[in-house]
């Protein structure tokens, strides 16, 4: 394996690209990608804190079901996340705040489950039931000339 090769965390085969959307304004009702309509899919995502190791978040995300795009919205990761920042994360601005976490992946629908029941998760049981995301994808935000003609949705 060559040392340019990212390392994978979980077993799973990798399904979903990740758009982790910056804008609290779009919420992409249609895919930034292909333009197909989204749908509203609850996930329980793994990632990564810095300095604090691995958590799992649950939220209700946008998915585009042809190109397999999750469009995971940065503001409700981080309402997610404020329990695990007592000392004051939302004081950190957008870009410093993103620079602490990063998603690693989805949780099987039965281990997320578990978790949300407050059962114990071992690590090797987080390894065995998350899925990586196969690609970080990234789009332009755009204008709002684009907004009234439909290419993108608020």
């Amino acid at each position: 394996m060559s040392s340019s090769t990212p390392t994978q965390f979980g077993s799973l085969p990798s399904v979903y690209d990740l758009f982790l959307n910056p804008s609290m304004q779009r919420r992409y009702t249609r895919c930034p990608r292909c333009r197909d309509v989204t749908s509203l899919k609850r996930f329980g995502f793994v990632l990564f804190l810095e300095g604090r190791g691995l958590v799992t978040v649950g939220a209700t995300s946008r998915i585009c079901s042809k190109c397999k795009l999750v469009i995971l919205h940065q503001d409700v990761v981080e309402q997610s996340l404020g329990p695990v920042f007592p000392e004051g994360f939302e004081f950190f601005g957008p870009e410093e705040r993103r620079q602490y976490y990063t998603p690693i992946g989805t949780l099987h629908r039965r281990a997320w489950n578990k978790v949300k029941k407050g059962d114990t998760i071992t690590y090797l049981d987080l390894q065995h039931n998350t899925a990586d995301f196969r690609d970080y994808v990234f789009f332009p935000q755009t204008s709002r000339t684009s907004l009234l003609l439909g290419f993108d949705s608020a």
